[in-house]
């Protein structure tokens, strides 16, 4: 038999187990649909080995080790996130996994004139830096009330595949109604002493912060002093060398000089537009300077490795030490754009933490940010194209 031919069989050998694993019901039917699942694998595994020695005998030595670690990772790996995961649940699970980006604060729902759909920046900064970085990698971390839609937003997260960590707390699941004008331009509701108020700080947070290799965070979560503790604890909490991204995200009233220069002395990355850099620079007594002067200064006051400034149709830059990139907005036929800001952010901490450059990982977030104005709604899946 041919290895094409053997390589077909296994396949379809795995799909008919599949298929038992999901409509069985018979025990012996499960265990004999878990063995040629395991059997149909293992072929596959050594038919791609013995391929790529044979296709590449000079690299016979990186190959054998790739096998090796391909073998330990899917013996070792599975046996400690399922003893993790019966010791302290689904987090255990993705702990073992040492997720490395994290969305901390408001997990909610945004209330569009087409229906409902869950939001919140730092989630919807997870969803993207997981598009680059591998949804394993990312979670969102906040708080849900003992509800029903606390219950639909752990569905729609994972349905999503975004590993969350929400603990219930004795207030109502967020909500915020959102209202577009005619350009798709949103206007928020933001709806006040709710769960994500309300962020607990414990042991699960604090082992999650320890591991962290970047958090974003912005200022309406901090609005009530139990989430700015919490965050606050994490960001003290957190390597050295993570990104602290402080997505500033002003809404409304939600905000005071003491939590923005806070925020700021904490950070590393700094993201804002240009409407927002204006109230900050009138904030701080620094209003006559102009765009470019205001970053720079920030850039240096607080010691930043970089400041993102994104200016709506205008472009966006990202200022480091010495050093301007900027980009022109792509023309799209927009349908909505809550949460481009949040992909912006997301796409471009995930091509950084993948070794990209500023400039380029500047690009790739302006495309994917462009793109999601494109789509309703801030969680839409990104085409593979720009994933590059």
């Amino acid at each position: 038999m041919s290895n094409r031919a053997f390589f077909v069989i296994s396949i379809m050998m795995m799909a008919l187990s599949m298929c038992g694993l999901a409509i069985g019901t018979e025990q012996w039917m499960l265990y004999t649909a878990i063995a040629l699942v395991g059997y149909g694998n293992s072929n596959i595994f050594s038919i791609c080995f013995a391929q790529a020695l044979t296709s590449m005998p000079q690299k016979q030595n990186e190959v054998s080790g790739l096998m090796i670690m391909g073998i330990f990772g899917g013996t070792v790996f599975p046996l400690l996130m399922g003893f993790a995961s019966d010791a302290i649940g689904q987090l255990g699970a993705v702990l073992v996994m040492a997720v490395g980006v994290v969305g901390l604060g408001e997990v909610l729902w945004d209330v569009l004139p087409e229906g409902k759909k869950l939001g919140g920046a730092p989630a919807n900064f997870a969803y993207h830096a997981g598009q680059f970085l591998g949804m394993d990698n990312t979670l969102a971390i906040s708080a849900l009330g003992d509800d029903r839609l606390a219950e639909e937003t752990v569905e729609a997260l994972n349905e999503h595949e975004l590993n969350n960590l929400l603990p219930r707390v004795p207030y109502p699941t967020g909500t915020v109604q959102v209202q577009l004008d005619e350009q798709g331009i949103p206007t928020y509701d933001i709806k006040e002493n709710v769960a994500w108020d309300n962020i607990p700080f414990d042991g699960e947070i604090a082992q999650i912060a320890g591991n962290c290799r970047a958090v974003c965070f912005g200022s309406l979560a901090q609005r009530n002093v139990v989430s700015r503790d919490t965050i606050h604890k994490f960001l003290d909490a957190t390597p050295e060398d993570c990104l602290k991204i402080f997505d500033i995200n002003l809404r409304q009233q939600f905000y005071t000089m003491e939590v923005i220069r806070e925020s700021m002395q904490r950070c590393n990355i700094l993201k804002i537009n240009d409407e927002e850099l204006v109230l900050i620079g009138r904030m701080f007594g620094y209003p006559g300077l102009d765009i470019e002067n205001k970053c720079w200064l920030i850039l240096g006051k607080y010691n930043l490795d970089m400041l993102v400034l994104t200016c709506g149709t205008n472009g966006s830059y990202v200022f480091t030490p010495g050093h301007i990139s900027f980009q022109e907005t792509p023309k799209v036929q927009v349908a909505d754009t809550v949460g481009a800001g949040d992909s912006f952010t997301g796409s471009f901490v995930g091509s950084i933490l993948n070794g990209k450059s500023v400039p380029d990982a500047h690009r790739t977030a302006v495309q994917v940010s462009a793109y999601v104005c494109t789509q309703n709604g801030a969680m839409p899946p990104i085409p593979a194209d720009l994933l590059k």
